[in-house]
């Protein structure tokens, strides 16, 4: 889950996906890349209680398993914390394989699980592209329909473009607008205008804006527990079908 720009709801995408595909009998595991540790808050460890977390797996290479926490949503994760910043700078020098850090060490549990999301913070740099190596299955890029966040996902499939060589998957499963106000004329008329200059592109329905979301991260719950009958959680319910399905169609633009 990425994209170049912030507040694109990558760490909403990432919880909401991840309990929507265990709702569906999925075992799912979330890796929490972002220093900031967002995605770890919210599934309920505060951020230092952990001894470990996925910064030790990338700089000092412990095991993956030894790092992984139940969460009370049904999914495992993999936790976040402030030493992450640090990651990149305290890499081996001249480590050759530092881009697949990651992928290595997913390889010895990668039978536990059917998904594994990575949260990717809005860089570009050494957490974001292990992420992007590890993803076997591909990128899934939520945004948001205005100017600066089409610029951010421009730029990321320009990367993904770079990097193809060195992970043959490396493309895009789903492309998500999100944050989407139906009363805002711009935001329906660049899905629209996406829609016939990018063709190629999965684009997915749309999720739209609305207060349950801020209201369920307040409660410290994802959108299908907080409103399960809401907007919301159906879009996300879609979106897991979708992927489980392995076709991510074209849905039409909400009309105001």
């Amino acid at each position: 889950m990425t994209n170049q720009k912030g507040g694109v709801a990558k760490t909403t995408t990432v919880h909401n996906l991840g309990v929507a595909l265990q709702r569906e009998g999925q075992r799912v595991l979330v890796v929490d890349l972002d220093p900031q540790a967002n995605l770890t808050s919210r599934l309920g460890l505060s951020v230092g209680e952990h001894r470990r977390s996925v910064y030790e797996v990338l700089v000092n290479h412990d095991p993956i398993r030894d790092v992984i926490h139940e969460t009370a949503d049904g999914i495992d994760l993999v936790p976040s914390d402030e030493l992450l910043m640090r990651a990149e700078g305290q890499m081996e020098a001249g480590h050759i394989g530092w881009v697949r850090q990651l992928h290595r060490a997913l390889d010895p549990i990668r039978g536990r699980y059917d998904f594994c999301l990575f949260d990717t913070p809005p860089v570009r740099g050494f957490l974001t592209v292990n992420a992007l190596i590890a993803a076997t299955s591909g990128v899934i890029i939520p945004f948001i329909p205005e100017l600066d966040s089409l610029i951010g996902m421009q730029l990321l499939l320009g990367r993904m473009d770079e990097l193809r060589g060195a992970n043959p998957n490396l493309e895009p499963i789903a492309v998500i607008p999100v944050l989407v106000d139906r009363n805002w004329r711009n935001h329906l008329e660049t899905i629209e205008q996406i829609k016939a200059r990018m063709p190629h592109l999965p684009l997915t329905e749309p999720i739209m804006r609305h207060a349950d979301f801020p209201k369920a991260r307040a409660a410290g719950m994802s959108i299908l527990d907080y409103a399960p009958n809401g907007a919301g959680a159906r879009a996300y319910r879609h979106l897991a079908a979708a992927i489980l399905a392995a076709e991510i169609p074209a849905t039409p633009v909400p009309t105001r």
